[in-house]
């Protein structure tokens, strides 16, 4: 049985209306004990709801009635999934979590259907082999519908998984989301590093939500801990005063090294961010040969988010 990765949203934090949404339509089909497709663009929490949609229908995520698996893995040892079901012969519900069952190979998409089919048909009886009801919840993104139009996944397969679907929206599609979402992003990040969450100023609020955020929660996740981190990605304005001044700040003693240091990256990020990444200019403004300043930039894991193509910065 695989085990459940890290989950980006696990509670479904959210105010907005969309949120709100989701954990009313996840209430009601965990009690319909049929097949289920959450569905959305890469990044947001379709496995979080999945999860949550299993532990209101009776069952814990970690229990041997719960199988997760991702479709790719299916694919190299689909033989598990009938070993799996066959460990158990008694009357209960077992529940399949098939993450992006796009993924599945036509072979694993036909085993699968067999499967299902066969549970459809079979009815309790002495000496059956499957007395049980098998649950699929999958997760797919939205490019599952045009596989089956153009004939790559099994039309009868998707006509059974999907009897209920439920989208779990961008995270552009509920901005009020946003701010918390990367609020209890840094507090994590702050807790990790035993310091303090930075004052969060009307630049960064603005910066999270005009962003478009292409990949959903993992870009909001990263960007919280380079902000954390004084890291200045391009995405939020960095902080304005590293994080060793702000213990100081606050009255703390700390290494004068580690002060040093991080004030040192701060100028080195500000000038940088000031001439667009181009490094002779930067160099220049901040009085050090530019082979110095390369140096530094590859001391203070700088040197990937400021690399040069064609006069301009590119993330590496």
């Amino acid at each position: 049985m695989a085990a459940w990765p890290e989950l980006l949203n696990q509670d479904l934090s959210g105010v907005s209306e969309q949120s709100q949404h989701i954990r009313q339509n996840i209430s009601t089909l965990a009690r319909q004990h049929d097949h289920v497709m959450i569905y959305g663009e890469p990044g947001v929490e379709m496995l979080s709801v999945a999860r949550i949609l299993v532990q209101q229908s009776g069952l814990p995520a970690n229990s041997d009635e719960v199988l997760m698996i991702q479709s790719r893995e299916l694919n190299r040892v689909s033989s598990s999934l009938s070993s799996w079901l066959a460990a158990f012969d008694g009357q209960r519900e077992l529940i399949l979590v098939l993450d992006q069952v796009q993924d599945l190979s036509p072979e694993t998409q036909q085993d699968v259907l067999e499967i299902l089919q066969r549970f459809e048909q079979r009815q309790p009886s002495p000496g059956a082999l499957f007395v049980h009801h098998l649950r699929l919840v999958s997760t797919a993104f939205p490019q599952l519908i045009t596989l089956v139009a153009e004939k790559k996944f099994n039309a009868d397969l998707f006509g059974r998984i999907s009897r209920y679907s439920l989208k779990v929206p961008a995270l552009r599609e509920r901005p009020e989301d946003i701010p918390i979402l990367f609020e209890q992003f840094a507090l994590q990040q702050c807790r990790e590093r035993d310091m303090s969450l930075p004052d969060v100023s009307f630049d960064l609020i603005r910066a999270l939500l005009t962003h478009p955020w292409p990949e959903n929660l993992i870009e909001l996740k990263q960007a919280a801990m380079d902000w954390v981190n004084g890291i200045h990605t391009g995405v939020l304005p960095s902080l304005a005063v590293p994080t060793s001044m702000q213990k100081v700040i606050q009255g703390e003693i700390i290494e004068l090294p580690m002060l040093l240091a991080d004030m040192e990256r701060e100028l080195l990020q500000r000038a940088l961010e000031k001439f667009n990444g181009h490094q002779r200019l930067a160099a220049r403004a901040l009085g050090i040969a530019e082979s110095l300043l390369r140096y530094k930039m590859k001391k203070y894991d700088l040197y990937r988010h400021y690399t040069l193509s064609r006069g301009r910065p590119r993330k590496a």
